[in-house]
């Protein structure tokens, strides 16, 4: 009789200023944005960076999941912007096929600013400039077993509020380990 085997939880590291998951899989990385988003503090700017296929938008799925949303989350990589209506409510960005210099006509500084939820925005090394100072940058690489490397790190006290409640959120759903 063969001995059933269960899946280690994923790994998670803090060294006090960047907290890192192993995350083995898309429902991993899912769950990740779940916990984000029943954690986190509106109004909160999320940074999501890494290249095509990191998880971007699975992360922003599992917050847009979070957040009531009776439809799972696409890129808005044409659209540039969606508003979404959920509890919060979501922006969700792309910034994939932006120039450089482009989001100053569009008043998307301003935008970010005004709202009142979660914005989320994909691509955001492509416009650094265009965050606010206090934001949650993330960032997602695709880890050589197929699965994913998150880190994130807080650049502020209101980002950092949220990053500490997801880092509990986090640790109590994998058992408090």
């Amino acid at each position: 009789m063969s001995t059933p085997t269960t899946t280690p939880p994923p790994a998670a590291t803090w060294d006090g200023e960047t907290w890192e998951l192993q995350l083995p899989d898309p429902e991993a990385t899912f769950q990740a944005g779940r916990l984000l988003g029943e954690s986190a503090v509106a109004p909160l700017v999320v940074a999501l960076n890494g290249g095509l296929g990191a998880g971007k938008t699975s992360l922003a799925q599992g917050v847009g999941a979070a957040a009531g949303l009776p439809f799972a989350l696409t890129s808005p990589t044409f659209a540039l912007i969606n508003e979404l209506d959920g509890h919060p409510p979501i922006l969700h960005a792309d910034l994939y096929r932006l120039e450089p210099g482009e989001l100053v006509h569009l008043g998307f500084e301003e935008q970010l600013e005004a709202w009142g939820g979660i914005s989320l925005v994909e691509w955001a090394e492509r416009a650094p400039e265009a965050l606010p100072l206090d934001h949650l940058e993330v960032q997602l690489e695709l880890s050589a077993d197929g699965g994913r490397r998150l880190r994130a790190r807080s650049r502020g006290s209101w980002a950092d509020r949220s990053l500490h409640r997801w880092i509990q959120a986090w640790t109590a759903a994998q058992g408090g380990a």
